[in-house]
């Protein structure tokens, strides 16, 4: 009894020991790795979300201690890449275990991700459409954009 109790202990911490090896910033950036994997091999992101898709790496990038050390002049750029690496193998293994047809396993990375995108592409478009110096043309650009987020976030 005692060894089957201590053997289920064991099973449960090394399931649960992986997930506290990462902090939820590099949880984070992991996740904003795999789902750029993820349309790299499959493209289910549009090519002008893609393009901010740098501005929400480097948010995520803040955070975490080897970028604010690497600012700092702490590590050295090759110490940077390394730890950057590390985490980029991390989303690597897992974006490889996905593959296009199973939209179930990768539309919590590409929903994430477009979910970050869209609230800085709608604020451009809030601007834009406010400062009326926007063309026509890019109105209506604006408004399908508006049309293709609207069921990710309804109403609001």
């Amino acid at each position: 009894m005692l060894r089957s109790v201590l053997l289920a202990f064991a099973a449960a911490a090394a399931l649960v020991a992986p997930a506290y090896g990462q902090n939820a910033n590099e949880q984070n950036f992991i996740d904003l790795q795999t789902a750029l994997l993820i349309d790299d091999k499959c493209h289910f992101l549009r090519d002008f979300e893609r393009e901010h898709s740098n501005i929400v790496e480097h948010e995520l990038l803040r955070p975490l201690w080897f970028f604010s050390a690497f600012e700092s002049g702490t590590i050295t750029p090759d110490e940077y890449d390394a730890n950057y690496a590390k985490l980029a193998d991390m989303a690597r293994a897992r974006a490889g275990t996905i593959t296009c047809t199973d939209s179930q396993a990768a539309a919590p990375f590409i929903l994430g991700l477009r979910d970050q995108v869209s609230s800085l592409l709608y604020a451009e478009l809030m601007i834009a459409f406010e400062s009326d110096k926007i063309t026509e043309e890019l109105r209506n650009a604006g408004r399908a954009y508006e049309a293709m987020i609207a069921p990710l976030y309804g109403e609001n």
